[in-house]
């Protein structure tokens, strides 16, 4: 294994969507980055109190499709923070400071709630100042809230956890889903094709999950672009497995309040949020990564 992997622990809502089990499997094909585990955060705005255990059995499931049984799956919080000052303890968070008390160098990549990023940052503060954390989710602009402030669920399923990364962002990296993330769109019918012609396991799984999420937005109306898929969290990994592909700009945040209202005349410190992405060649990024899967 290349010395220069990063490595990383990825925080997901596996299930949620689709685009976590997108991004588990990109992450294990890729050259730049080696996985030391999968913490499954708790979503129970969409999936309720058993949120944790439905994303763990399936991000497992990536897991041995992937020939990766050695990747550790385990359980975050299993509900969101009821205030800002009150973390959630979990095995997830015991292995994040096993890793950082040994002096483990990694990134955290979370593509769901930020309810276990929150907690580590909250009861390890000594620790969690030297772990970079990656984290999908927020706004760049007051614009953008305004007009997606109810579609943008990994902050509004932990509140209270959004707002602990805003009040101290030392080492934080926020991917915002607009403007840029949301370029990483493919379409159901060629991507699906494409994944069915590895025929691996894993890309026959993919091209399932995609086909059928595209069918139930069809069944239920949901958009004008139905035929398309946002793979939103691939960006996650993206950001070092591909590094140019990604654009941040460091950006002064608001502060954000117990409603998830954000004060765009309150700014605080500024960090990097992501502002755009090379869509294609985050794709031709995650095509190498699946090719790598099938050696």
């Amino acid at each position: 294994m290349p010395a220069s992997k990063r490595k990383v622990v990825m925080v997901c809502d596996t299930m949620n969507e689709i685009d976590d089990q997108f991004a588990i499997a990109y992450a294990l094909g890729s050259d730049e980055v080696e996985v030391l585990g999968v913490i499954s955060s708790q979503n129970t705005l969409v999936h309720g109190h058993q949120s944790v255990h439905i994303y763990k059995a399936e991000a497992a499931k990536i897991g041995e499709l992937c020939h990766r049984p050695d990747v550790p799956m385990l359980i975050g919080a299993e509900g969101p923070m009821e205030s800002i000052d009150h973390p959630v303890g979990s095995e997830g968070l015991d292995f994040l400071v096993a890793l950082a008390g040994d002096g483990v160098e990694f990134s955290i990549l979370g593509t769901g709630p930020a309810t276990d990023l929150a907690a580590f940052r909250l009861m390890h503060p000594e620790l969690a100042r030297n772990v970079p954390i990656i984290w999908a989710g927020s706004f760049l602009d007051e614009s953008i809230w305004r007009k997606y402030k109810y579609g943008e669920l990994n902050a509004r399923a932990d509140i209270a956890a959004w707002r602990v990364l805003y009040r101290d962002p030392f080492n934080l990296v926020v991917l915002p889903g607009w403007p840029g993330v949301v370029k990483v769109a493919v379409n159901s019918e060629s991507f699906v094709s494409e994944l069915r012609s590895m025929e691996q396991g894993i890309t026959d799984y993919l091209a399932h999950i995609l086909e059928e999420w595209c069918e139930n937005k069809v069944s239920l109306d949901m958009d004008s672009s139905r035929g398309n898929k946002v793979l939103w969290d691939i960006v996650n990994v993206a950001y070092y497995s591909l590094p140019s592909s990604v654009k941040t700009s460091q950006t002064p945040i608001p502060e954000v309040d117990a409603a998830g209202s954000m004060y765009w005349d309150r700014l605080q410190s500024k960090i990097p949020l992501c502002t755009d992405v090379d869509a294609e060649a985050i794709i031709e990024d995650f095509w190498k990564a699946m090719k790598n899967l099938s050696r």
